[in-house]
């Protein structure tokens, strides 16, 4: 290896393993695990249990407070934790509230189960719902505001490989407890032990400079309108209307791809073996290994060209499907557009997040991230609910056509105003 390839390995090194870049790894894997064990194992207690899929489609109404965390971001922005902020400082008070308020509630979840109390099951269910999205809130806020803005990049994509860690561990983990101790409780149990781990993990962390400097404005009771502040910020970027439609045609791409992938390779003749082999083993590999590349990327080469690059990966991987479409089961290109799409997708979320929050206040940056993930995350269940209509009236190679098209005046804006999206500027001279 040569001595440049030497000193750029080490500042890659150096890059992910930054103290604050490591905390929000072990942050980012515990927060993800409500999330799944409240949704998809959840799913998969009930459905075991014999209820029907409408009450399995109802206990989805508990993600709600996902979509809606902007309302309640500026509380977690503004208001101190009694004995606890004076000890602890503002973020990570808030943080080892909520994953205590996270680990009690999996804990009942699994004492109480659907069986014996149903209602009391659902208030339950609901009460992590609202603790995991204030987790997220106070997670985001705390990995925004303890890095330096030309490093944040790296900690995006170490808090979404943690995040994706979780995912695996809360749902293929949570199954595997479950069957091996034939108890959907101690599933619960030995998870809420693994979030107490990010309690440990918060214990050791520091508290952000900019937290401790603006302790003396916390307190201050927001109003029911405070999210308008983030709203008013966002809106007043320069381009504004630019950065809003790029972010809308990414998750036209990631919400219509992830929901419909599975129905496609299966009506086209793939067995759920061949799927979970390929997608489910190869894909989230290499989906991890597209959110450690953002990192390096981004830092390296800046926002707006990792953003092009990943836009004009996104149209190659619609027009492999098309090709997948027309050609019909074939493994090797299945297992080819799998690895790209994933690849593609996780390099895509993780430069997208360290985008948005290059944009957000020190000191609001929770109730910032908040506004603009939630109207990602409301976009992404827009999308997602009308993928099956339009793949049915479409048919699969328009469909995949379609996805490919829409993508395209996303590379127009972001070449036409690339000043809005290189807020992260490239260290390529370092």
């Amino acid at each position: 290896m040569s001595l440049n390839a030497q000193n750029l390995f080490k500042r890659i090194l150096q890059g992910y393993l930054q103290p604050g870049a490591v905390r929000v790894l072990f942050l980012g894997f515990s927060s993800s695990i409500p999330y799944i064990m409240i949704l998809g194992t959840l799913s998969v207690w009930l459905t075991e249990l014999g209820f029907s899929k409408t009450v399995v489609g109802y206990f989805s109404i508990v993600s709600i407070t996902y979509p809606f965390k902007f309302l309640f971001a500026p509380y977690v922005d503004r208001w101190r934790i009694p004995y606890f902020t004076a000890r602890m400082g503002h973020r990570r008070s808030w943080i080892l509230c909520a994953q205590a308020c996270v680990v009690f509630g999996l804990i009942v979840m699994g004492c109480v189960g659907p069986e014996k109390h149903i209602w009391a099951f659902t208030v339950i269910t609901i009460f992590v719902g609202l603790s995991s999205a204030i987790y997220d809130i106070s997670t985001e806020a705390y990995r925004i505001e303890i890095m330096d803005r030309s490093q944040i990049s790296y900690a995006a994509s170490m808090s979404g490989f943690g995040y994706r860690m979780g995912m695996i561990a809360s749902g293929a983990g949570a199954l595997y407890l479950s069957a091996f101790f034939d108890s959907w409780a101690v599933a619960y149990f030995v998870l809420a032990l693994v979030v107490a781990m990010g309690m440990i993990t918060i214990l050791f962390c520091k508290e952000p400079e900019v937290a401790k400097k603006d302790m003396l404005l916390r307190n201050t009771p927001p109003s029911p309108l405070a999210f308008l502040s983030s709203a008013r910020h966002f809106l007043t970027l320069p381009h504004a209307w630019a950065f809003f439609i790029f972010l809308l045609i990414h998750k036209i791409s990631a919400s219509m791809m992830m929901t419909m992938t599975t129905p496609f390779v299966m009506d086209i003749g793939f067995s759920k073996m061949e799927i979970a082999n390929i997608v489910k083993l190869m894909g989230v590999s290499m989906m991890i290994l597209g959110v450690l590349s953002a990192g390096f990327l981004t830092n390296r080469f800046g926002s707006f060209l990792t953003l092009r690059f990943c836009i004009i990966a996104s149209m190659g991987v619609s027009g492999l499907f098309v090709l997948m479409s027309v050609i019909g089961h074939n493994a090797p290109l299945f297992a080819i557009c799998m690895a790209v799409e994933h690849f593609v997708s996780g390099m895509f979320s993780a430069s997208a997040i360290a985008f948005m929050c290059s944009y957000c206040r020190m000191g609001a940056a929770g109730s910032d991230y908040a506004f603009i993930s939630s109207f990602g995350s409301l976009c992404r269940v827009a999308f997602s609910f009308i993928s099956g209509l339009l793949a049915d009236y479409l048919g699969w190679t328009g469909f995949f056509t379609m996805i490919l098209m829409t993508t395209l005046p996303g590379l127009y804006i972001i070449n036409r105003y690339k000043k809005t999206f290189d807020p992260i500027q490239g260290q390529k001279s370092s």
